[in-house]
């Protein structure tokens, strides 16, 4: 039996746990996925900051990708 091996296409991400729990209770009254929050979110997020930084100087650059 020969192992294929794939790339793997999903990672985890840490968050707190009053942060998930809160997160979970979004999603669940809004009868949506977690994930499909998450990556919509975090897609917009990324977006907007890779616009802002295409304009930003050197020196800000870093700080648009600080949590």
């Amino acid at each position: 039996m020969s192992v294929v091996s794939r790339k793997q296409t999903r990672r985890s991400v840490s968050v707190s746990g009053a942060t998930y729990a809160k997160l979970k209770a979004y999603c669940e009254l809004n009868e949506i996925p977690v994930s499909r929050l998450v990556e919509t979110q975090m897609g917009e997020f990324l977006s907007t900051a890779e616009t802002t930084s295409e304009n930003a100087t050197s020196e800000t650059k870093e700080e648009i990708f600080t949590f």
